[in-house]
């Protein structure tokens, strides 16, 4: 699967735990899994978090707006 390049808007429900983990082979639409060896993030209500889909951010798991762009 073709890496994502570019910010993954991502909506979550208040409390939902998920993993971010932009290189991981199962993520297909969105940068997180299941997979509890991975960063973990906690929504603290229900809101869209901006995912950083390219792996490369400053600022992990939120992606940090320009790191995507220097990619080929």
């Amino acid at each position: 699967m073709a890496q994502v390049r570019y910010p993954l808007p991502t909506k979550l429900s208040a409390g939902a735990v998920c993993y971010w983990c932009p290189e991981c082979p199962a993520v297909t639409a969105s940068p997180t899994c299941n997979h509890p060896q991975q960063q973990r993030y906690q929504a603290p209500r229900q809101q869209i978090v901006i995912f950083c889909g390219c792996g490369r951010t400053t600022t992990p798991p939120y992606c940090d707006g320009r790191s995507h762009q220097q990619l080929a």
